[in-house]
């Protein structure tokens, strides 16, 4: 029998944006006194933005704390769709 060959021999793609944003995200922001990772000032600044009114700053921090919304749950008008639930 021969040999198993990977359906993926050159590994996962790289991502080197990704990457970079990993490796900065729990470090500490340079110079800052309350010594917030850059993590946690992008998420303050995501929340002054929302504040603001800023309607993708709200989707972004909704669609993380909350998950993103169930497009499947909504008709084609846009209108939420009633669901009973009856228990027995």
């Amino acid at each position: 029998m021969a040999p198993k060959v990977s359906g993926n021999p050159a590994g996962r793609p790289k991502k080197p944006i990704t990457d970079a944003y990993r490796g900065l995200a729990d470090k500490p922001f340079p110079g800052d006194p309350q010594k917030r990772t850059y993590a946690q000032l992008a998420a303050e600044g995501a929340f002054k933005s929302a504040i603001k009114g800023k309607t993708d700053a709200i989707k972004e921090i909704t669609d993380r704390v909350e998950g993103p919304v169930n497009r499947d749950l909504i008709d084609s008008g846009g209108a939420p769709i009633t669901i009973n639930i009856t228990f027995e």
